[in-house]
């Protein structure tokens, strides 16, 4: 269990690090403020793809492609840590449950 408590803190600690760099990277590249940098982040990472504030030059596509692609590795990983978390918690309850009837059946 502490592993997979570990995997999760890892990836949590990439998601907001992407958050964190993405933004910074927009803001850069971009000169959006905080907060379009974020949003756009967020747009981004979630695929819902409103559309640009303003029509991205070819680094700023570049950039964006490579996000997306890193985000969905993130969010895949986040999800099978995830699922893995709660299955081996079920099986360990599973195990401990048993273990008890059979204490009680002696």
């Amino acid at each position: 269990m502490q592993i997979i408590k570990s995997k999760i803190n890892s990836i949590l600690f990439l998601v907001v690090g992407i958050l964190a760099i993405s933004t910074i990277g927009f803001m850069v590249l971009s000169n959006y403020n905080l907060v379009d940098a974020l949003y756009v982040t967020v747009k981004t990472l979630t695929t819902v793809g409103f559309g640009e504030l303003r029509p991205f030059s070819s680094t700023e596509k570049i950039v964006t492609i490579l996000l997306i692609l890193r985000s969905i590795t993130i969010f895949g990983s986040a999800f099978s840590a995830f699922s893995e978390y709660l299955v081996i918690g079920k099986l360990i309850e599973h195990f401990k449950h048993r273990k008890e009837e059979k204490q009680i059946e002696k």
